[in-house]
């Protein structure tokens, strides 16, 4: 599976993000802020569900080791926060390819 947990979302905020940048008429400053806007907001959603209030600690009780389970939400095996930056030079090269044939 290409994602964990909530780790999908970062996929849709990124193609919402690209869909609202690139409405006709293209605007590059439209694009630019969608983009930042919505690399923002994923990384905010992803820091709030991969924060350390969501592992829980149990103990074993044949052994009495204690396990910290940590459910991570994940897009590509990277934590949901860290697509951001994935999100934004995605959309950079985007940009840049509207300038170079513009």
């Amino acid at each position: 599976m290409w994602w964990s947990g909530w780790g999908f979302l970062s996929m849709i905020i990124a193609a919402l993000t690209l869909f609202i940048g690139v409405a006709n008429p293209f605007d590059p400053v439209r694009f630019l802020m969608a983009t930042i806007i919505g690399a923002a907001v994923n990384w905010y959603i992803g820091k709030k569900f991969n924060s350390d209030k969501n592992k829980r600690i149990y103990t074993d009780e044949e052994t009495g080791e204690r396990v910290q389970l940590d459910y991570s939400h994940r897009i590509y095996s990277m934590k949901m926060e860290y697509f951001s930056i994935v999100i934004i030079i995605g959309h950079s090269l985007v940009l840049l390819n509207y300038f170079l044939k513009n």
